[in-house]
């Protein structure tokens, strides 16, 4: 998403209505000095979010070694501390994620849990569009919030590896553990794994080469799509396997 895009896209929302997650402080993104990155921020306003957007545009900021850069109306907007590199493009998804999670001061809770006593996953009403449900995880990592250590502020920020506040959940405790990297590296010589490495890498090319110049601003859904395909090809290459 562009800059432009992403101030148009906060003057249609209310200032007031407070994100559990947003973004701050803009700056020039280390990934490629001639784009506009934010650092994440928690517990703020759509309000304070547009003025940081609005201040990036026509302002000169120095690169991480050197040089100015002055952020334009089709500048790519990145998530990402300053000085980091994170590949976190904000996208026009991200965004409405980060948007229907928030609320107005004194508005009553929008969240609502499922009545199949199985389920465990909360949904958020059709805030995202018919169809649509956003479930209680963490954006970073995918695991259950509340993995995440609880905060005085009553938030539970990511803990995934890379992000200077804490330590990984539970669930990224495990994927770190010496079990789970022998694992890895077993895994990797299954010939499903072989396949499903080779899908994942035609569909990201194909996807890149199909958004061009503007496959930056899609980051995340490309490497998503990729990813995707990758599960595809695993999934039906051990489905003829176990029928062989």
């Amino acid at each position: 998403m562009n800059l432009a895009d992403l101030i148009t896209a906060l003057e249609a929302e209310d200032p007031a209505k407070v994100c559990p997650d947003g973004f701050r402080n803009p700056h020039s993104y280390r990934g490629d000095y001639m784009d506009l990155a934010f650092e994440p921020a928690t517990n703020v306003t759509v309000g304070d979010m547009l003025t940081a957007a609005r201040s990036a545009l026509g302002t000169t900021y120095q690169g991480y070694k050197g040089g100015e850069f002055t952020m334009a109306s089709h500048s790519w907007c990145w998530l990402s501390e300053e000085g980091d590199v994170s590949g976190e493009t904000i996208s026009a998804l991200l965004l409405r994620f980060m948007l229907a999670s928030g609320t107005l001061p004194g508005a009553t809770d929008t969240t609502v849990t499922t009545a199949s006593p199985e389920a465990d996953k909360d949904v958020l009403t059709d805030a995202l569009g018919p169809g649509v449900l956003m479930t209680d995880r963490c954006s970073m990592c995918g695991h259950p919030a509340d993995d995440h250590d609880l905060q005085p502020d009553g938030t539970r920020p990511c803990r995934t590896p890379g992000h200077p506040k804490g330590v990984p959940c539970a669930g990224c405790r495990k994927l770190l553990s010496p079990e789970h990297r022998e694992a890895i590296q077993e895994e990797r010589e299954n010939d499903a794994f072989r396949a499903a490495w080779g899908a994942f890498f035609v569909t990201l090319l194909d996807a890149k080469a199909a958004f061009g110049e503007s496959a930056p601003a899609f980051f995340s859904d490309i490497h998503e799509s990729a990813l995707a395909s990758a599960l595809i090809t695993y999934r039906q290459h051990a489905n003829d396997a176990g029928g062989a």
